[in-house]
């Protein structure tokens, strides 16, 4: 399930730890390479070392985003915790500049510009 709400957000089902790291979502997202997103683990999923990190995404699938943070040394993602007090999610933070493009172009897909069309 994503949020309905404007800037949308997706919830964290798994987190594959390494020298990039691979977070996949429980549904379909948003995000687009080059934004800016931002982190919310709260303790009980571990991977704490996450929260409010704002990297830039890498790559993207239907269901994943890749982030340039080596995450190595993190604590493994929980993905049900026992006794879940708020939930893992990414959050859009700000508008990032697309990587490939030149001359380098702000990337207005994401944050609030990403709204489904009607």
């Amino acid at each position: 399930m994503n949020s309905t709400f404007y800037p949308l957000y997706s919830f964290i089902s798994a987190i594959a730890l390494g020298n990039t790291t691979v977070v996949t979502f429980t549904a379909p997202h948003d995000f687009t390479i080059g934004e800016v997103v931002s982190f919310r683990v709260s303790r009980q999923y571990g991977t704490v070392e996450l929260n409010n990190q704002q990297p830039t995404v890498a790559g993207i699938s239907e269901y994943t985003i890749t982030v340039p943070i080596d995450s190595n040394n993190y604590t493994p993602f929980i993905a049900s915790p026992s006794n879940p007090q708020q939930l893992a999610m990414v959050v859009p933070s700000s508008s990032g500049v697309l990587p490939s493009i030149f001359p380098p172009q702000t990337n207005l897909e994401d944050t609030f510009d990403h709204r489904p069309v009607v």
